[in-house]
């Protein structure tokens, strides 16, 4: 049995499991992936199975966060849909196993872009444009589905959505708070005033940008598979578009509000500008986008609040995490970018 580093949990527990619950036997490999915001998730490898398996922190900070067999459940029920979801392979509830409830999925083969650019997409820069253009299309099958059909109308808010939001991120961060943010009351008290009608209320991803999609490994770019839904809730559309806008880096995107225009990103002019993929995901919906910046606003507000509640865990758990660096600055960099935003 191999595992990349000391873990929290005893993976020989998961290797009896895995032999009792999926008849699958053989010497057990688990390596942590990095990245996330909350839920953790490994490379599980055993009889030449390759899966991933996700679960919540060892130590919860907040239970209602990291609700892996609520997340388990919404990606079963799609299963049977047209939205790009991993295939599932099984759950477990019995904390016994590893210490956590945990599920175990696909591990779907095809990339995750980031910073760099995957070499055969490298080789062909006309390529580049369908990666935004693939997001969207996702985003607008995931918007369509009838979640009412699918009985998923008790997994989160379905009227007064929007009228919620500020009230319920603000309880969250002065609940736990541990600094002072530049322009975060401001910003609250901006988009209270200035909340726009709803939208009809979809099945809405809650953290869809970029890196938690998983594309074809070559041209042309195909999302084979949406990552990451703890944040899956029932509101409205127009913030999961938002924050694909903050944190999209193509050119000219006057809505992103995350990024750095660091050195060494050139390819990434080769994306299409924010505002093409707004209008395509409106011609395709039919929703009226006048008020986006609102939402674009919001998403980054939001986003600062999850972010300074993850740079709190690291400085308590382990002050010396070489991410805190970059975590400190976040929500400040970003609470500034979204003030300046302000119309």
């Amino acid at each position: 049995m191999n595992t990349s580093k000391p873990m929290e949990w005893y993976p020989r527990r998961l290797q009896e499991w895995i032999g009792r619950q999926l008849g699958v036997h053989g010497t057990l490999s688990v390596k942590e992936i990095e990245g996330g915001m909350s839920n953790e998730v490994y490379a599980i490898d055993i009889d030449g199975h390759r899966w991933l398996l996700r679960k919540p922190p060892s130590r919860l900070s907040h239970h209602s966060a990291h609700n892996v067999l609520r997340e388990y459940r919404i990606l079963d029920t799609l299963q049977k849909t047209r939205v790009r979801v991993p295939k599932l392979i099984a759950s477990c509830e019995d904390i016994a196993v590893i210490g956590t409830p945990f599920y175990l999925m696909d591990n779907v083969s095809g990339v995750v872009v980031g910073d760099r650019l995957p070499e055969l997409y490298r080789l062909s820069p006309d390529s580049h444009g369908g990666f935004g253009f693939a997001m969207m299309d996702a985003l607008i099958e995931l918007h369509s589905v009838d979640w009412k059909l699918l009985k998923l109308a008790d997994i989160g808010v379905e009227e007064g959505y929007l009228d919620r939001q500020v009230d319920r991120w603000m309880s969250q961060y002065t609940t736990r708070k541990f600094r002072e943010l530049p322009h975060l009351d401001t910003l609250a008290q901006w988009l209270q005033e200035n909340q726009p009608p709803a939208q009809s209320p979809v099945l809405m991803h809650g953290d869809y940008r970029l890196n938690n999609i998983i594309f074809s490994a070559q041209p042309p770019a195909r999302v084979l598979a949406i990552i990451d839904w703890e944040l899956t809730t029932i509101g409205d559309p127009l913030l999961d578009l938002a924050l694909a806008l903050v944190f999209w880096s193509g050119p000219d995107n006057d809505w992103e509000l995350t990024n750095p225009r660091l050195p060494g990103r050139g390819w990434l002019k080769k994306l299409p500008p924010g505002v093409e993929l707004a209008a395509y995901y409106a011609d395709k919906t039919g929703r009226d986008l006048s008020n986006l910046d609102y939402y674009c606003i919001l998403a980054a507000w939001k986003l600062a609040i999850i972010s300074e509640s993850r740079y709190a865990r690291l400085m308590v758990t382990d002050s010396s995490a070489m991410s805190n660096n970059a975590l400190k600055e976040f929500a400040p960099r970003i609470l500034e970018a979204a003030h300046q935003h302000i119309p």
